[in-house]
């Protein structure tokens, strides 16, 4: 998992950022959507308390920089409905499918959705404390949002069904859109419970397990990108006119020749004027924006540069101009142009984004060309053509496959299902599918394990490894794990008896033995000593899962188990182990394969 060293800094509309060019102020917009009155009200701030721009954030967002005064912008997003809650200002991160329920694609109309979970996740106090990256997603189907990997959101599947998303990737749980709304808070609130220093749902190892979470098999999405420059008809009729933003900057003639407009910004750094006619892309053509999926502006992103980022080598946009209009004099250049003026022809299609310092502000999450102004100039970076090694990267993917790999390969046939469950949980443990040849458990012997748990008994264990292999998020009652063998009184105990420590450390489990799950997978002398204290007429365990490994007395050790009287699980000969035992204990004690 990785962690973090730093507080969450990302800027909000209330809590700016100290730019060079004065303060930044970032606009959470669920859905990207912008109402015609809020539009202008934007427009209207960034002309009169800023530097007259708007920049749009690859989250489909805007930023306002320049500014002098942070507080009256706030009042102003305020009046215009840009502000419902100033505690969750910087955490409605929230995509929405661009134009669903417009084009007529998609299963369902997710923008209701949006207005929902907007106010829902405003009226909870705990979900302030979000970090600023955590990114949601509502998909009509189509997969363009869910293709940018959102931390948390859903996937409309068919008009009746949402697939929960987990780091862009299917978690295997399905929800009814009635439902959706609140799934995705609940998820959120125990994302908050559970992450420690993770800001991002990736973060976590396994997320599905982490957060409780129980799933069938994945789908797969369909990756759809979002709408191309141009017109597009609407199913009532009307047109969406989807215009491409030079570098993600929308000048004042740009915002002059949109206002009076409803717009979608778009995480692609465009934005869409809908419900309208063909005669506003004329007008927005004239205002300088890009309506032509064929224009060299396409996939040419940049970071702020200077003047407005102190860290910045030189003026990435004024450079980046050049490649697109060559016609540029070379005096026009920043002193930082040198040596890239060529990268567009030798981008192959790809995405090219130009970043005044090696920190690359945003840059785009697929393969890019990545122009870096370095102190001599400007280094071109091409990426591989693939990647040095090609692996499963999603932690709840890896147990689906490795479970029904399981399932195919070991003859799990005639086992009772409790049993065959932990069967399959003990090979996932040790890789080997015929452990199940050497598997003995004695009728009702999981059940009775199981029972034990639910009825709130320890876990006896002899090794340390073995109560660390435990997973605690899945014993039923809190169950408490114990192992006596650091005691410091074992080693006297066990010269006293003439034994060894892993032995000698069982005569301090006392009563807790009566009704416990005992777990023995290192020692064969401490499950010989167990049969012994029994037989002396010590408490008797629920169940015995004696899994000792070793060469000297483990195979005889569990015969001895396998001919008593006690509920047992063994595995006979010399194999069996720690994360064997460990992994028994997790099957036993929850039912699922997560």
């Amino acid at each position: 998992m990785t962690t973090r060293s730093g507080p969450d800094a990302c800027p909000g509309a209330v809590r700016v950022h100290q730019a060079a060019d004065g303060l930044l102020a970032r606009v959470r917009l669920p859905g990207g959507a912008l109402p015609a009155s809020a539009f202008a009200a934007l427009a209207a701030a960034a002309r009169d308390l800023g530097d007259g721009r708007l920049d749009l954030t690859s989250r489909g967002n805007v930023q306002l920089r320049g500014l002098a005064d942070g507080v009256a912008l706030a009042a102003r997003l305020q009046d215009a409905g840009l502000l419902p809650s100033v505690a969750h200002e910087r955490v409605r991160n929230i995509l929405a499918s661009v134009l669903s329920g417009r084009d007529g694609r998609g299963f369902l109309d997710v923008r209701p959705f949006v207005t929902q979970f907007d106010a829902e996740l405003c009226a909870d106090p705990a979900l302030a404390d979000l970090p600023g990256r955590f990114l949601f997603a509502f998909d009509d189907g189509r997969g363009d949002v869910t293709a940018l990997r959102p931390d948390l959101g859903v996937i409309a599947l068919d008009a009746t069904t949402f697939a929960l998303v987990l780091a862009g990737r299917d978690s295997g749980v399905r929800v009814a859109p009635t439902d959706a709304v609140r799934l995705l808070l609940d998820v959120a609130r125990t994302f908050l419970a559970v992450r420690g220093t993770a800001w991002r749902m990736s973060e976590l190892e396994n997320p599905a397990e982490k957060l409780g979470l129980l799933g069938g098999p994945p789908s797969a999405f369909p990756d759809s990108e979002f709408p191309d420059p141009g017109i597009a008809l609407q199913k009532d009729g009307r047109t969406a006119v989807t215009a491409l933003v030079p570098l993600g900057r929308l000048e004042p003639a740009h915002l002059a020749a949109l206002t009076g407009h409803e717009i979608i910004v778009t995480p692609r750094r465009t934005v869409v004027v809908p419900d309208t006619t063909p005669a506003t892309a004329a007008a927005l053509t004239a205002a300088g924006l890009v309506l032509d999926p064929g224009s060299p502006w396409h996939g040419i992103t940049a970071c702020a540069g200077r003047p407005g980022c102190a860290k910045s080598l030189t003026d990435v946009r004024a450079d980046a101009r050049t490649t697109v209009r060559p016609d540029t004099h070379a005096d026009d250049r920043s002193d930082g142009g040198g040596g890239a003026v060529g990268v567009l022809a030798e981008a192959s299609g790809l995405p090219v984004h130009w970043s005044g310092c090696e920190r690359q502000c945003g840059r785009p999450a697929g393969r890019h060309v990545a122009v870096v102004a370095t102190p001599a100039g400007y280094d071109v970076r091409h990426p591989t053509e693939d990647p040095v090694i090609d692996y499963v990267r999603d932690g709840a993917e890896i147990y689906r496959r490795s479970f029904a790999t399981i399932r195919a390969e070991a003859d799990l046939d005639g086992l009772p299902a409790d049993v065959a469950r932990v069967a399959v949980r003990m090979i996932h443990a040790c890789g080997m599918v015929d452990l199940v040849d050497d598997l003995d458990v004695a009728p009702g012997a999981v059940a009775a394990a199981r029972a034990a748990l639910l009825d709130g008994r320890p876990v006896l264990c002899d090794a340390e490894m073995v109560a660390a292999g435990i997973t605690r998020r899945r014993l039923p009652a809190r169950n408490e794990v114990v192992c006596t063998l650091g005691d410091p009184r074992v080693p006297d105990l066990a010269a006293r008896l003439g034994t060894t420590r892993s032995a000698a450390a069982l005569d301090l489990w006392g009563d807790r033995l009566d009704g416990a799950v005992v777990a023995i997978g290192n020692a064969p002398t401490a499950l010989f000593r167990l049969l012994e204290l029994v037989a002396a007429g010590a408490p008797r365990p629920a169940a015995v899962l004696g899994i000792p490994v070793g060469f000297i007395g483990a195979a005889e050790s569990k015969e001895a188990l396998a001919a008593s009287d006690l509920p047992h699980l063994v595995v006979r000969g010399r194999r069996g182990g720690s994360a064997m035992t460990a992994a028994a204990v997790n099957a036993i004690a929850a039912e699922d394969e997560s």
